[in-house]
């Protein structure tokens, strides 16, 4: 496992938006409570139903977020890189864990346990002020999911998703947008709810009209327009 210094620690913490207006002081006393965890590709870091006891941040690797099905199949809710915290929803209110986390790679991360982080809120008002936020989206995203479950075919649902993963960890590449994550058809598959077979009939297609491509196991968007059509399309267009 790699060393990190009190100063990196702080660094990262000092980068994510939950603690940009923090004072010094602040991440200072955090940092003195935080603990680092190495996982190895694939290890559980909870599950959903576990007890909520620590905020986690990505200082390296990558971790996806999931939920099992009524048929058990995984279904991916989020990915996250360095920089990246999660767990903040049961960390607050005590209550188990709303959802599963997997390392995806070799892995460290940042803990805080509830026992040291939920009395800096009552100390720091400001930065239960800059939870909201947080939550607020976590909201929006779920909400999200849920009308591109019952509302898009699979065509919509797997071009915004590509489109989504392309805004959080796309560069801009010869007018392309190369995902920085290498993900296998059945991770696709997992993040739109549909089975490998159709996703993989679907990229075919799209990589045959040029919508994309395929470079070192990487997925590159290179037309954004198009792909952004078929997401606005309705189901009745996409027949």
């Amino acid at each position: 496992m790699a060393h990190y210094s009190a100063e990196h620690l702080k660094s990262v913490l000092a980068r994510h938006q939950l603690f940009r207006s923090a004072s010094p002081a602040l991440i200072d006393g955090l940092v003195k409570f935080a603990t680092v965890r190495h996982l190895h590709a694939n290890e559980e870091i909870f599950a959903k139903g576990d007890p909520g006891q620590s905020l986690q941040g990505v200082l390296s690797g990558r971790v996806c977020i999931y939920t099992i099905s009524p048929e058990n199949e995984e279904i991916f809710l989020n990915l996250l890189e360095p920089g990246e915290i999660f767990g903040e929803i049961a960390l607050l209110d005590g209550r188990p864990r709303t959802a599963s986390a997997r390392a995806m790679t070799e892995a460290d991360l940042l803990q805080i346990h509830r026992d040291h982080f939920v009395p800096y809120l009552r100390q720091y008002p400001e930065l239960a002020l800059s939870l909201i936020p947080m939550l607020c989206a976590r909201i929006r995203m779920n909400v999200e999911y849920i009308e591109d479950a019952v509302f898009l075919h699979l065509p919509a649902r797997l071009a915004k998703r590509l489109l989504a993963l392309g805004d959080a960890h796309g560069v801009e590449e010869g007018g392309s947008i190369r995902l920085r994550v290498k993900l296998s058809q059945q991770d696709l598959a997992r993040m739109v709810g549909a089975t490998r077979e159709r996703v993989n009939k679907e990229l075919g297609l799209w990589r045959e009209r040029g919508l994309i491509a395929m470079d070192e196991g990487r997925i590159l968007l290179c037309d954004r327009a198009r792909l952004l059509q078929i997401a606005a399309e309705e189901p009745a267009q996409q027949a």
